[in-house]
């Protein structure tokens, strides 16, 4: 290591936002870049782009991101539409949970006995003649729970959760079928 550069500790400039490389300023003046994976080097010239362009080019990139978002057509009052018309805009029940709007995924549950907390609007319960179970839509998945204080002979709470990959039918008779 016959070319060895010393790094001095007083400047200490930030990562070089576009190479995913640290840089320091060296006792000579040269910049020493290290990288992940790579040994370090040097270079004497200035950084290849000033801060200001580094900014411009990130700004771009998520101006180019924003300009992909597509926004769908929504009326703009909700509580005109009934539980009818959520259950209408549910698509094909083989499709899988994850392409069901929040307020449709709430008609079919209501649809299916279920009664939604007013604390909580993520907690659901229902009761069946020969169980009674709480259902909590999670971000991940939907949980239920079997609850022992209901009818039935469960020595425990049994929980069970349904990725929002599975199909609208699947989730229903697995929840519907019980402990």
């Amino acid at each position: 290591m016959a070319n060895a550069v010393s790094i001095s500790s007083a400047v200490l400039p930030p990562p070089c936002l576009l190479t995913s490389k640290t840089c320091y300023a060296s006792v000579s003046g040269a910049r020493v870049c290290v990288g992940a994976g790579s040994p370090p080097r040097t270079s004497s010239g200035s950084f290849s782009q000033r801060p200001s362009q580094r900014r411009a080019l990130s700004e771009s990139r998520l101006h180019k991101r924003r300009a992909n978002v597509v926004v769908s057509s929504v009326p703009d009052d909700f509580s005109s539409l009934t539980d009818e018309d959520w259950l209408a805009k549910l698509p094909d029940e083989s499709s899988p949970l994850f392409t069901c709007s929040l307020p449709s995924i709430e008609a079919w549950l209501r649809s299916l006995g279920f009664q939604q907390s007013s604390a909580k609007p993520e907690f659901w319960r229902v009761e069946r003649s020969d169980w009674h179970a709480e259902l909590v839509t999670d971000v991940t998945d939907v949980v239920v729970r079997y609850l022992k204080s209901g009818p039935g002979n469960l020595g425990r709470d049994i929980e069970r959760k349904f990725s929002y990959s599975l199909s609208r039918e699947d989730v229903e008779k697995a929840i519907l079928d019980g402990p």
